[in-house]
């Protein structure tokens, strides 16, 4: 073969594996990404993992990282997974960051969503949100907080049932499950 084609045979071959490169870094949105899982045994029906990791990015650019020490994936809902020791970090695309942690949590593959449960901590910034429950509702970006609620920040600590937080603007609505109640606040000067 000539050495003119065979050159340009091959500068169209790296063309085309950089356009592929590219589109796959910076195009492609809306991805979960399987980082590192290593499967430990397999008992009736459901694989156990250890130390997993899974990402996400939106269309909006934000992402969601969660890692757990181990896991469980049952064989007919693959999609959910069932966390131990979880922590998570949602970084919004203005780099404000939102961290969680907890002892469980249940993971859908699917939409993200992710339930977490027991000993629950979220911060942002220097408001920290302290509950038995929440739930990272990413299909209707909401998040839920609710069952034993504490938040406090440098000037406030705040006791109710339920918070909910739009995780777009920002803006929470906080509640009592009983209407009798009323929802404890103690500013700090």
């Amino acid at each position: 073969m000539n050495k003119k084609i065979l050159l340009q045979l091959i500068i169209v071959f790296i063309i085309i594996l950089l356009s592929l490169a590219f589109f796959f870094k910076f195009l492609k949105k809306d991805e979960e990404k399987l980082v590192q899982e290593e499967i430990i045994n397999s008992e009736s029906g459901a694989n156990l993992i250890k130390d997993l990791e899974y990402s996400a990015i939106d269309k909006q650019g934000n992402s969601y990282v969660i890692k757990a020490k181990s896991g469980k994936v049952e064989s007919e809902q693959s999609e959910i997974i069932y966390m131990n020791d979880v922590k998570a970090k949602i970084v919004f695309n203005n780099n404000k960051n939102i961290f969680i942690s907890a002892d469980n949590a249940i993971y859908n593959g699917s939409n993200f969503n992710t339930n977490f449960e027991g000993n629950v901590v979220a911060n942002y910034e220097k408001h920290i949100v302290n509950s038995n429950k929440l739930d990272l509702l990413f299909t209707i970006n909401l998040a839920v907080v609710y069952d034993n609620l504490i938040y406090t920040n440098p000037f406030t600590k705040l006791l109710a049932d339920r918070m909910e937080i739009d995780l777009i603007t920002k803006t929470s609505k906080i509640s009592m499950n009983d209407t009798k109640k009323k929802i404890l606040l103690n500013y700090k000067n």
